[in-house]
């Protein structure tokens, strides 16, 4: 079993605009047999900009088996 944490953060001054982008994960990794593992991830992002209709607010989870040979 392995877990991963991260957060950043980003700070994006472009021509037309600016933009504060906060990211965060989570996720776990379980091997249950020798060459499969199961994941589990949660990811989220938020993008706070001066621009008109450019900020967003993202959450995905994600599931899946992963094989080696």
């Amino acid at each position: 079993t392995r877990g991963l944490v991260g957060v950043s953060y980003a700070y994006e001054d472009l021509r037309d605009r600016t933009d504060n982008i906060y990211r965060a994960n989570v996720g776990l990794d379980y091997t249950f047999y020798k060459t499969l593992a199961a994941t589990v991830t949660y990811s989220f992002q938020k993008r706070n900009s001066d621009a008109f209709l450019s900020d967003f607010t993202e959450n995905v989870f994600t599931v899946g088996v992963t094989g080696t040979f």
